[in-house]
């Protein structure tokens, strides 16, 4: 079984690579992956002044406070805002072959976890080599195969919780009533986590006024005492590898890091919901996805989401111009179709960054960083929010025949078919321009 899964890991991987140079000979393809290049090249390995070749470790305290503060944000979203799709999507063809094919759950499951560990281990190391400035030293490797670590245990985290909310819709929970369970019992952690900390919060006040770094190293203490320590363990014991400054080091600390990813392998084959029929939904999901973009509209909403869309942001006048009316019509799509999950997260982002900035004496710094995340969101909006936002012309398309029906001008269609997402993406990078330069 795991020699079949490389065997075919390693063909998919070679002709898709195959195909993807062949697609070279076309200019639009040459011109894109010739601007791709010197992208990554001027965010990897283009000189820079002053830039330290060497093993600069993150903090030890400070670090580890830092990563499991960021691993427990990524879980909370997970579990209050995730979906019950699960992160191991298989494609019509391998519904097809692997669950006719004489292949127990555990088999498949394992197939599948094998197969996405190229994808996650890539992702590291790009992640390594983009944060480490393109200097790829010896101790880098740890950084490597530690964000591996905790990208797997993240992959299988998400798996379980995605099965259990699938369970609990089959039971008729629905997402309100799930995300309020979800709430009260984190509620109830931190209610629990603030009594335990309430007696060495004037210590933890008193170190971060003398410096961020110094809190950080308090905080740190505390996560490693008493029952806070055994609540914050299983975080800690993932992240810890990957903040080994040396491979002895990381040697040492990987059997606790393995216990944490095996015991989520174990979770994640004993979870009690009929596996096969979330794979064949999620791969005809998958596949009306690709068929949607492929097309150059926008993919369908889900079930759920088509439920539950938000209000009307207003009401046009009976009379006006046309074209505003059918920008109003796209925002409206555009509102009443996005989720809730993005902008709580850039809000918690924005708050975590902002909360730093007002820590120790080195508070200026964080101010600059806010600053430089709103304008790098800002570039980004304008840059690539038009491929994001398709509630115009590439989605309206298929209704063709009723735009045609339309005592419109053509002028009027279009302009208002455009105005619509460049009104959002506008809307979009003044705020953080005004927000940056505030």
């Amino acid at each position: 079984m795991i020699s079949a899964a490389l065997y075919l890991s390693r063909r998919s991987l070679a002709n898709a690579t195959r195909r993807r140079l062949a697609r070279l000979r076309q200019p639009k393809y040459l011109i894109g992956f010739a601007l791709g290049v010197l992208y990554y090249y001027w965010l990897i390995a283009r000189p820079r002044s002053g830039a330290a070749g060497g093993a600069a470790g993150l903090p030890g305290a400070g670090g580890e406070v830092l990563a499991i503060l960021g691993l427990t944000t990524f879980l909370l979203m997970n579990w209050v805002f995730g979906s019950s799709r699960s992160p191991f999507a298989f494609t019509p063809a391998e519904t097809h072959y692997l669950f006719t094919a004489p292949l127990t759950r555990r088999q498949v499951l394992d197939f599948k976890l094998l197969r996405s560990q190229l994808p996650l281990f890539l992702s590291s190391l790009l992640s390594v080599l983009i944060f480490s400035g393109g200097h790829f030293t010896p101790s880098r490797i740890v950084r490597v195969l530690g964000l591996w670590l905790v990208f797997s245990a993240l992959q299988m985290h998400y798996g379980v919780a995605a099965l259990v909310r699938q369970s609990l819709e089959e039971h008729g929970v629905t997402a309100v009533r799930r995300r309020l369970g979800v709430i009260t019992v984190l509620t109830g952690v931190a209610v629990a986590v603030a009594l335990i900390l309430r007696r060495q919060l004037p210590e933890v006040q008193a170190a971060f006024a003398a410096g961020p770094a110094a809190g950080l190293d308090a905080l740190g203490a505390i996560l490693h005492r008493g029952v806070l320590g055994v609540i914050v363990w299983p975080l800690s014991a993932l992240v810890r590898p990957l903040l080994a400054p040396d491979l002895a080091t990381f040697a040492a600390r990987l059997p606790a890091a393995f216990l944490v990813v095996g015991l989520h392998y174990v979770w994640l084959v004993r979870s009690s919901l009929a596996f096969e029929e979330v794979a064949v939904e999620s791969a005809e999901r998958m596949a009306r996805r690709i068929a949607a973009w492929r097309s150059g509209r926008r993919p369908p909403p889900s079930e759920r989401r088509s439920k539950g869309a938000r209000r009307s942001l207003g009401h046009l006048a009976p009379v006006g111009s046309p074209a505003r009316a059918i920008a109003w019509k796209n925002v409206q799509a555009e509102w009443r179709g996005s989720g809730v999950r993005l902008p709580v997260i850039i809000v918690l982002g924005v708050a975590a960054v902002a909360w730093v900035a007002s820590l120790g004496a080195a508070a200026g710094t964080g101010i600059q960083v806010l600053a430089t995340l709103l304008l790098v969101f800002a570039g980004m909006a304008v840059v690539f929010g038009p491929y994001i936002l398709r509630n115009d012309l590439r989605a309206d398309l298929l209704l063709w025949d009723l735009l045609k029906s339309y005592p419109l001008r053509g002028a009027d269609l279009v302009a208002g078919e455009v105005l619509g997402p460049v009104a959002v993406l506008t809307g979009v990078a003044w705020g953080c321009l005004l927000a940056a330069f505030a």
